[in-house]
């Protein structure tokens, strides 16, 4: 402490920062650790100021023995609160008498108000000191000048511990990122809800957020000088926390969904490989016997016909099961945000609607179900054909269901853009329409249009009331209602996956849904493009005595339409001895299919429906047999259906094998219950060729050989 004295005592050591000071001092300027981490210099509220400083204390260092500057602004940190509070003051400066370079400065303030002032800004003062923010106020250098009391019960410092020292020295962040604020600062700009991190006095990390803008000081020609800043810090911690919490359960969230999504797909391969057994098993078994009736009595025959018929039953029975198991999988799977993944093909779209209003009208007798098609709209489309049937059956069933008998549903596909290429798909009915309440349900999934003058809004409440009336079903009479209640989901979904959107109108005479997709138009189909020529049959056909009598099959790549055209036996020979030509004697040859299947009577019926396609066949009973048969013979097998769950080796890393290590372009196709999309990913990835889905009918083993297999077509057999 230096001696009393009237004027402001301060003691600088070599390097110009305050190393003593007196009481007066002390009670105008403030206490020695408010200034003891910076120059002293730096305490000029301005840089003309800070210039006259550092300029006379370098001359009483040099040697000059008394130095005198007047009336500069200076930075006042004294009182309880330390709020900053500008001051005019002379200084006079001379050596000091410690040491040598120690230089001392008595000041005089040029107004005798500065403490009145304080006593005039108590509330003011205290109005920042207790505010419930945290509040602190930077020098240009970067040097805690001041801080509440919140911020300092907040770090836990005391006001020795924390002002006048470098706010890097609380940072544990990199200095790059805290200059990086500065020259923001610097530039003018405000900064709003930067995250920083502050360190409390016992080591813990505080996460904050900071607003800051500066102070600048401005000259009589207008310039503007840093001078400091303004600071204001609210915890973060709690924000933070309850972020980590919500990330926390998304995370939770998003396991249980892979979770169920591993358990739907581990369940659905459990039922549907016994399903594919007992279809396959029970087509054969039907084929059989229908070849049998041929050498059956009356009598037997027509007990035959009664016995297929019960056949039939178990066989449609059957199939309905599978379809709840697959819709009941992609509801679930929709409801936790998966997305369903497109196979686009070329598609008839009036047979793709003759198809459904097909198989609708075996639903329900008594309700008339027609197609509406203009000739103009009779294309050819890329879509994904699957997605669409399934949406159209949905829309098709619970109109069927909620229309009475003798009433009508139509189904209607219309060219909706022709130049953007968009097809509108409408299913309309004659029952009694929805009731006013149900049909406010669906403004959680669109914007739909009412025909009636009711526009009275339901509550969230109200919603949420019937929201499972509807959602068991799109049908529009609750006393029809049929299903797991899982219609509105799944078509919605759907149709999303289509990219189209679900919309309706409704009146009390019945009702429309409908949606407007985007297709990729296709040019009409040209036959002489998808020719397979039957090798076994050629020959008997060129026999024939009329030359027009040899035809062959013209056949579409995917949507298995078969169309037929007549050719002279000249020409059909001239095909022959091409295909010859092309495909050498492999062309005579039986397609050899590989197995890969691990359930025995799975492969049993693999075997038995290729042994009707006439095809021969090998099993392996895992992915390492596989291998191993594919090394010892790689050209053998013309295709493999592989099982993706095996065990020692799954279809998986069979193929990846085969693909990498033999360098095999032999067709793979997948053959699993597992629909999901992640599935069908990997697959695509791994090199498999196709994808099909267990259970596998007949039909549909036949396409998938016409579509992969050169044998087969070569062989041309027709699908």
């Amino acid at each position: 402490m230096l001696p009393p004295s009237p004027f402001c005592a301060v003691e600088l050591n070599e390097a110009g920062v305050p190393v003593a000071v007196n009481e007066t001092f002390i009670t105008i300027m403030g206490p020695l650790f408010k200034f003891a981490g910076f120059a002293f210099f730096e305490a000029a509220a301005d840089p003309e100021g800070k210039n006259l400083l550092s300029a006379s204390i370098g001359r009483v260092r040099d040697g000059s023995p008394r130095e005198r500057v007047r009336h500069v602004q200076m930075i006042t940190l004294a009182g309880e609160s330390g709020l900053p509070i500008k001051s005019h003051f002379d200084w006079f400066l001379c050596p000091g008498a410690t040491g040598a370079g120690v230089v001392a400065l008595h000041g005089d303030p040029c107004s005798d108000e500065i403490i009145e002032q304080r006593e005039k800004d108590r509330e003011l003062i205290d109005f920042f000191q207790n505010a419930p923010i945290a509040l602190h106020w930077l020098s240009g250098t970067g040097h805690v000048l001041w801080a509440n009391q919140t911020e300092l019960d907040v770090l836990g410092y005391t006001r020795e511990e924390y002002i006048g020292q470098p706010i890097m020295k609380f940072c544990p962040d990199e200095e790059e990122l805290v200059l990086e604020i500065f020259k923001t600062l610097g530039s003018g700009n405000t900064i709003r809800d930067v995250p920083v991190r502050f360190r409390t006095k016992h080591g813990k990390i505080v996460h904050s957020l900071i607003v800051s803008n500066v102070a600048y000081k401005v000259d009589e020609e207008g310039n503007k000088t840093f001078n400091h800043t303004r600071c204001f810090i609210r915890d973060d911690t709690g924000r933070r926390m309850r972020e980590a919490r919500v990330n926390a359960r998304l995370k939770e969230m998003e396991l249980s969904r892979k979770q169920l999504d591993q358990f739907m797909s581990r369940t659905l391969h459990l039922i549907k490989t016994p399903l594919h057994i007992m279809q396959s098993s029970n087509d054969m078994a039907m084929d059989e016997l229908m070849d049998l009736s041929f050498s059956l009595s009356p009598s037997e025959r027509e007990s035959l016909t009664h016995a297929l018929g019960r056949m039939q039953t178990i066989t449609g029975q059957l199939d309905e099961i599978t379809r709840l198991i697959v819709d009941t999988s992609d509801v679930m799977r929709f409801e936790h945000g998966a997305e369903m993944s497109l196979h686009e093909e070329r598609t008839d779209l009036a047979a793709l609607g003759e198809k459904c209003v097909a198989e609708a009208k075996a639903a329900k007798q008594g309700v008339e179900i027609k197609l509406v098609v203009a000739e103009a709209d009779r294309l050819s489309a890329v879509v994904d054909a699957k997605i669409l049937q399934r949406s159209l059956m949905h829309l098709l069933r619970n109109a069927v269901a909620a229309t009475p008998d003798g009433g009508l549903v139509t189904l209607e596909i219309k060219m909706s853009d022709r130049v953007g290429q968009r097809v509108r798909f409408m299913v309309s009915d004659t029952g009694h329409g929805l009731s006013t309440n149900l049909k406010h349900v669906f403004e959680r999934y669109h914007a739909g249009v009412l025909s009636t003058d009711d526009s009275s809004k339901l509550s969230e409440e109200d919603i949420d009331s019937v929201h499972e009336k509807l959602a068991s079903t799109l049908s529009f009479s609750s006393k029809n209602t049929t299903g797991l209640g899982v219609g509105l989901n799944l078509t919605y979904g759907l149709v999303r996956s289509l990219g189209g959107e679900l919309c309706y109108q409704s009146s009390s005479t019945g009702s429309q849904f409908w949606f407007v997709i985007p297709v990729t138009i296709c040019d009409p189909l040209d036959g002489s493009e998808y020719t397979h020529l039957n090798l076994s049959s050629m020959l008997s056909r060129c026999e024939s005595p009329d030359p027009a009598d040899a035809s062959f099959t013209n056949m579409s790549e995917s949507d298995g339409g078969t169309f037929k055209k007549r050719t002279p036996s000249a020409e059909l020979m001239c095909s022959f001895a091409e295909v010859i030509a092309n495909e050498g004697l492999q062309a005579m040859q039986a397609p050899h299919v590989l197995i890969v299947e691990d359930t025995d009577m799975c492969a049993m019926c693999l075997q038995g429906m290729l042994s009707k396609l006439g095809c021969t066949s090998e099993r392996a009973q895992d992915g390492a047999e596989a291998l191993q048969m594919l090394k010892n013979n790689l050209n053998l097998y013309s295709l493999v259906l592989m099982d993706l769950r095996m065990p020692v080796m799954d279809g998986f890393e069979t193929t990846q094998l085969i693909r990498e290590e033999l360098a095999s372009q032999v067709p793979i196709i997948a053959l699993t219950a597992d629909e999901c999309s992640d599935t069908r990913f990997r697959c695509k990835s791994l090199g498999f060729t196709a994808f099909a889905s267990k259970p596998l009918k007949y039909p549909e083993l036949k396409n998938l050989l016409a579509a992969h297999d050169k044998s087969f077509m070569a062989l041309g057999f027709q699908v």
